[in-house]
């Protein structure tokens, strides 16, 4: 320890010191008093009481002037820290006098009287080693005019009138004890020492800890906001290539132009796919997704999933086999698990090379039913299990195969599960990987119903607003609904909105949620609902930042995420003005 860090550290112990004697301050006086009087009051029948009451006095005053300094020397902020101590010395020093005064009284008391006394004050000595912490200035200075004092009184006893062998013997044991108390207070004192360095490198290391902390998150915050960033601003071309691939796929073409074109949405699709599961971190960390349960059949889910991914089976040789029974029925939420077992499989598939990949289900005691995910892959190492589950961690691409993902897979599961607040665990060795996961059963048995777009709905009836600060992404748009039959009018902000809409009425808003200079497309929206009252709306964005999310859930608008796939949005759209036609008839009814 450098000289410098070791004062700072005495005087932070002296410091503590104070606060100590401050404490001790409030609770010492009144048996010390109570102690005193006992030796006034047998000490009166044999010395004047006048002498006696006055000694009482002057100890009850030191003890209330040492109580009211002593209480308050911490905080008293014109003092330096040396004569703070100084004072505090001086107060113990007094305080000692006025005790050691009392063996005035010694030679006109009976020995009966002096071994109380003795008693008393050696009592009184020994609870200063503890309320002093046996800092030894402060002790010292309450020590040497009472105990040796004492004892010096005994031996002076022992040879008044010839030699008194029990006067010797309480001389000897006194001046032993004193001692005793030397030794006792050097000990108390390098215990308090060595307590308060032990809190001061406890507190150090927690300050070291809490700031720690905060550079994880304030790191954590920053990834999230970069992969926010990154994905509004790749999101916003993708989605233009989007809507501009379907328009395409719409028109009459010859074969190898339909190939290039299916082709060319494939891979928009797959690279939606991965912005989709930085869009799934972000939303499970701004925590905005909502649980929503339901009974499910877990067998059709299982079916459903299995059918899906057959062919991606199949391109690998591999054999997927559902082994879920008829009629399995549970209690969750049918997104989230379904998204659970959508990243299981997929993740087994793609670190499997030959081999069988099964979907398991097992009915299990306490309404459980174990829903596994089996590979005979190559496995996970053991000091790997954990890492598995964390962003961006792959155990075996080195070379960063987009094929094989971005390594979202299976964080977005962690998530997921406790979210869902369900069981998951892993075991994986050479022959493989077994995930399992528990989720409650249920004896309802209701089937999952998606709303389908009935054939009277009319596009070619459809007035639409687009709301876009992105030039590509309002043409991409335009060009596929007029193509579904739509009549389309185009703004580049919540200005450009409010002059459309003046002789342009929307039946739907479709809007950009993050625009140009601070706009936003509630504004925009806000503008067409104080003229339209009532008009349904639609925020689409490839903003993924945590509080973007919450804010667009607060506003209560339908938020779509670019890039949108055609069905997807053709649903939205109809989902949305289905809903406000149903809104205006039960207004309707209620008015009536």
């Amino acid at each position: 320890m450098s000289i410098a860090s070791r004062k700072d550290t005495d005087h932070s112990i002296e410091q503590e010191l104070l606060a100590l004697l401050s404490r001790q301050a409030s609770r010492v006086p009144i048996p010390v008093f109570l102690s005193m009087a006992l030796i006034a009051a047998f000490s009166s029948r044999t010395v004047d009481t006048y002498i006696c009451v006055s000694w009482l006095m002057i100890v009850l005053s030191i003890l209330v002037v040492r109580r009211y300094v002593l209480s308050h020397l911490p905080d008293l902020k014109h003092f330096e820290l040396k004569q703070k101590v100084s004072i505090a010395v001086s107060l113990s020093a007094i305080n000692g006098i006025a005790h050691g005064m009392s063996l005035y009284f010694f030679l006109y008391i009976g020995d009966i009287e002096r071994i109380l006394q003795t008693l008393i004050i050696v009592g009184l000595c020994a609870g200063s080693v503890g309320t002093t912490a046996g800092f030894r200035s402060i002790f010292m200075a309450y020590l040497i005019p009472t105990l040796p004092t004492l004892s010096l009184a005994w031996l002076v006893l022992t040879f008044v009138d010839g030699f008194n062998w029990i006067a010797g013997s309480v001389f000897l044991l006194t001046a032993m004890f004193t001692f005793i108390l030397f030794s006792m207070s050097k000990d108390s004192y390098r215990l308090f020492s060595e307590s308060f360095q032990m809190r001061a490198q406890k507190n150090e290391l927690n300050e070291k800890l809490e700031s720690a902390l905060e550079e994880a998150k304030s790191a954590n915050n920053a990834k999230t906001r970069f992969l926010a960033s990154a994905s509004h601003d790749l999101r916003q071309p993708i989605h233009t290539l989007s809507l501009l691939g379907a328009s395409l796929s719409m028109r009459p073409l010859d074969e190898h132009s339909k190939r290039v074109a299916s082709n060319m949405n494939s891979a928009i699709q797959s690279l939606a796919k991965q912005l989709d599961a930085l869009l799934d971190i972000s939303k499970l960390d701004a925590g905005i997704v909502e649980v929503n349960k339901e009974t499910i059949n877990l067998s059709s889910m299982c079916h459903f999933l299995c059918n899906e991914f057959s062919t991606t089976a199949k391109a690998k040789n591999l054999k997927l086999v559902n082994n879920c029974p008829e009629h399995c029925f549970v209690y969750t939420d049918p997104s989230l698990l379904e998204r659970i077992l959508r990243n299981l499989i997929s993740n087994s598939i793609k670190y499997t090379e030959e081999g069988t990949v099964t979907l398991f289900v097992d009915d299990i005691s306490d309404g459980l039913y174990d829903i596994s995910v089996i590979d005979s892959g190559v496995g996970i190492k053991q000091q790997d299990h954990k890492l598995v589950f964390e962003e961006f961690y792959q155990s075996d691409n080195p070379e960063r195969d987009r094929n094989k993902g971005l390594g979202l897979g299976l964080a977005i599961v962690k998530r997921l599960v406790a979210l869902l607040d369900i069981e998951l665990s892993l075991i994986s060795d050479r022959s493989g990987t077994h995930v399992k996961i528990k989720v409650e059963s249920s004896h309802q048995k209701r089937e999952q119903k998606t709303p389908m777009i009935p054939d009277t709905f009319l596009w070619q009836e459809l007035n639409v607003l687009i709301v876009d600060d992105e030039e590509m992404v309002r043409v991409g748009m335009k060009t596929l609904l007029e193509s579904l039959g739509s009549t389309v009018k185009i703004a580049d902000g919540s200005s450009q909105t409010r002059e459309m809409i003046e002789h342009f009425r929307p039946d739907i808003i479709l809007s950009d949620f993050r625009l140009r200079n601070q706009d936003n497309g509630l504004i925009a929206i806000k503008h067409v609902l104080e003229k339209f009252p009532g008009t349904p709306a639609i925020l689409i964005s490839g903003d993924t930042a945590p509080d973007r999310l919450v804010q667009a859930q607060q506003a209560g608008i339908p938020l779509l995420h670019k890039p949108v796939s055609v069905d997807r949005l053709k649903q939205a759209i109809f989902a949305s003005c289905r809903q406000s036609r149903e809104s205006i008839h039960e207004q309707l009814q209620t008015t009536e």
